[in-house]
């Protein structure tokens, strides 16, 4: 029987465990390129989220995949409309609802945006909005639901030359169907000489306030190998109340 090894320490010392494999499966036996970002529950089955490529097709789009607890593929949707290049990145799952969150890209990559997606219990699109935050290209990374029963999708922002300006973390508050009712592009608060964006979004229990996660201080997106993570806190409006890093 193939096994999983997993570590745990106990009183200083550390032991090494082996778990049985319960089981491996190829899902489907696709043609086109796929990949897997996110898996969450989804009543007693679960939701995967990923992308695909067809191998003759220069474009990445969003597809879900319903699976059950052993893994086998109930259903699989492909979202073909969202975009020449886009992906999912994160998602929210409220009242038999799926929000995601992600980047949509022109053909030419010269262009992106934030967008919204909601999708009922059978993983059909509700709705699909893409933030216009003109000049700026923008991209999300992260989405957590607000007290009001809104959404708060946060990622980056920056002006599109032919080096790209640096990345600056940005935010949006949105409801369920997109519409934008704040954004913040957090110039003031990071060091526009260098690269930041916010890679997730926590909500606060009995709070208004929110957590942003994320980098700053990247020297570069191409090999960032200088930079530091962050965790800051931000109100109902969007303001950060304070910011820290984390630094290793």
């Amino acid at each position: 029987m193939k096994k999983i090894l997993y570590l745990a320490w106990f009183l200083g010392a550390t032991y090494c465990h082996a778990q049985p494999k319960y089981f491996q499966k190829t899902l489907e036996p696709w043609s086109d390129i796929h990949d897997a970002i996110i898996i969450q529950p989804w009543g007693e089955n679960y939701i995967v989220i990923g992308r695909y490529s067809p191998f003759s097709q220069p474009y990445i789009r969003p597809y879900s995949m319903i699976l059950d607890k052993n893994a086998n593929t109930i259903q699989t949707k492909y979202y073909s409309t969202i975009g020449a290049k886009s992906n999912i990145n994160d998602i929210v799952i409220e009242n038999n609802s799926i929000i995601c969150t992600g980047i949509t890209n022109s053909a030419s990559l010269d262009s992106s945006k934030i967008f919204t997606l909601s999708l009922n219990d059978t993983c059909e699109i509700n709705s699909y909005y893409a933030i216009d935050n003109n000049p700026y290209v923008t991209g999300g990374f992260g989405i957590a639901p607000t007290s009001d029963n809104n959404y708060i999708v946060g990622g980056y922002s920056l002006l599109y030359t032919p080096n790209y300006d640096p990345w600056v973390a940005y935010a949006a508050k949105t409801t369920a169907t997109g519409e934008v009712l704040w954004q913040h592009r957090y110039s003031v608060d990071f060091d526009t000489t260098k690269l930041s964006y916010i890679y997730q979004i926590l909500a606060i229990p009995q709070s208004s306030d929110v957590f942003y996660f994320g980098v700053c201080d990247v020297v570069s997106d191409v090999n960032p190998t200088q930079g530091d993570i962050f965790m800051a806190r931000a109100d109902s409006s969007g303001t950060i109340l304070w910011k820290q890093k984390i630094q290793f």
